[in-house]
């Protein structure tokens, strides 16, 4: 009899437990939908040769400039190219580039890229208006920096997802007021990682964790990859207002290649990285661009 009774118990135990964690997840459910961003997530793939000449790249020695402008340069050298979009593709824009139909990231790696910097000092962000007359470009190979020889070039395809704050950051105040307790309302381990499969009851769906891009944690509720939108991945402090690793201040994001990695990479080509598992952040601060790189 005792032991039908403790079984009972435990039944009821595990029901409970199953019954809150559902709860929970549904919770996070809800705070994805409402306090979420939208951003267009970057899908890293190797170059193909054939593919249009205004499709978003990655590195590589092309760029895309209008016929009446030079190479940027600092100090005397041929800036290499991190990141050119093509606006036009993607699928979600920030306010600040709607209208704008081409964005260009150059930086001269043998400058200081970490700490924060405007626009312009040892990197530059550039726009244009219009596709009209832009044309690529190639690097003559002997004035290409020797850190981007080592690092392979991609081209980029776009996703658009939604993304929440990283549970990382303390900075809760940027969230609607009704979450902005949700760490302490939601239990770790459901607050912090998704779960491996879900049934989803407001909408009758089964869910099932999967990899959005190369490298990704499927299973943590924020976008850790080079995106436009959403919201920063936390990598030393956030807590900093008026720099772009700022939720409130945030743009769009590059991330190194080891969590953010091209798709069939080769083995022999070192993956980007500017410093140490950097993160490089970029953000329109009262007017102009803001460049923040930061490395563990």
């Amino acid at each position: 009899m005792r032991k039908r009774a403790k079984k009972a118990l435990e039944e009821q135990k595990r029901q409970e437990k199953q019954r809150q964690f559902e709860l929970a997840i549904q919770k996070m459910h809800e705070y994805v939908k409402e306090a979420g961003k939208p951003c267009s997530v970057a899908q890293f793939q190797t170059v193909d040769q054939d593919t249009h000449c205004k499709t978003s790249r990655f590195l590589g020695n092309q760029v895309v400039l209008l016929p009446q402008e030079n190479f940027p340069e600092n100090n005397g050298q041929i800036m290499t190219p991190i990141l050119q979009v093509n606006l036009t593709d993607v699928p979600y824009l920030p306010e600040i580039l709607r209208g704008k139909a081409w964005l260009s990231v150059f930086m001269d790696l043998e400058a200081m890229l970490l700490g924060s910097h405007p626009n312009g000092e040892n990197w530059i962000l550039k726009t244009y208006d219009s596709l009209d007359e832009l044309e690529v470009r190639e690097i003559p190979l002997n004035q290409i920096q020797e850190k981007a020889k080592k690092w392979q070039a991609a081209q980029i395809s776009w996703t658009k997802e939604t993304d929440v704050l990283d549970n990382c950051s303390t900075e809760y105040d940027v969230l609607p007021e009704k979450w902005r307790n949700i760490s302490d309302e939601t239990p770790f381990h459901c607050y912090r990682s998704k779960p491996r499969q879900w049934f989803d009851k407001t909408t009758q769906e089964y869910f099932e964790a999967s990899n959005r891009f190369a490298g990704d944690n499927m299973y943590s509720w924020h976008i850790a990859a080079t995106k436009l939108g959403g919201y920063p991945t936390y990598h030393q402090y956030d807590e900093e207002k008026g720099v772009p690793s700022h939720p409130g201040s945030f743009t769009l994001q590059i991330m190194n290649g080891i969590k953010h990695q091209v798709v069939d990479q080769p083995k022999d080509q070192k993956r980007f990285d500017l410093c140490d598992c950097s993160t490089t952040y970029l953000g329109w601060i009262d007017g102009e661009w803001w460049m923040e790189t930061q490395t563990s």
